[in-house]
């Protein structure tokens, strides 16, 4: 029994050893799986990192684009809203010594290009020139420019200006005739 015995011993400590083999192995494995899904996982990291970078960049450049898009709808407003105010005072504006023929707008300035009434067509000697007195003449010219104004301000944009802040100039025929600029007119001399 003695050989039984030792031979029994042995096969249970080949047994163990080839248990404990397997185990380390299995352990070895598992470490080795773990690792392997450890570097994946941070590989998958680093990549979906430059992937939220990209787009983090396209949505600033996006978000820039949409700002350069709404100053540019802004400024076409405000253009648009400045013909259509020129349309509905071009030969709408009217008293009894003139009316407007022609406005034009723009940021800081205006050109209002006037015509003649009858009633004041005798007085005008032409290239912007009249044959009454200066008084006179200031007087038509403003009565002109606060119906003007009037209709100026109750159409334009927050963002513009009013028409009191604008330089005015007053031309008849294309020729200088007068200036607006801080409420005061002035009639143009040459």
């Amino acid at each position: 029994m003695d050989i039984e015995s030792n031979n029994n011993n042995m096969d249970e400590a080949i047994g163990k050893r080839s248990e404990k083999k397997k185990k380390g192995r299995k352990s070895k494995l598992l470490s080795i799986i773990l690792e392997l899904l450890l570097v994946l996982s941070l590989f998958l990291s680093v990549g979906l990192y430059g992937r939220v970078n990209k787009l983090e960049n396209r949505i600033l450049e996006l978000e820039n684009n949409q700002k350069i898009v709404k100053n540019i709808l802004k400024l076409q407003s405000t253009e648009i809203t400045k013909l259509n105010l020129s349309k509905s005072i071009d030969e709408g504006v009217v008293t009894d010594k003139f009316f407007v023929h022609k406005s034009l707008f723009f940021d800081d300035e205006a050109v209002i290009d006037i015509d003649l009434q009858p009633s004041i067509v005798t007085t005008y000697v032409g290239e912007g020139k009249f044959n009454i007195d200066d008084n006179e003449l200031k007087k038509y010219i403003m009565e002109l420019l606060v119906k003007v104004g009037a209709t100026y301000d109750e159409g334009k944009l927050d963002e513009m200006k009013a028409f009191k802040d604008l330089k005015v100039h007053i031309t008849i025929k294309n020729y200088d005739v007068a200036m607006l600029e801080n409420g005061t007119l002035s009639l143009v001399k040459s």
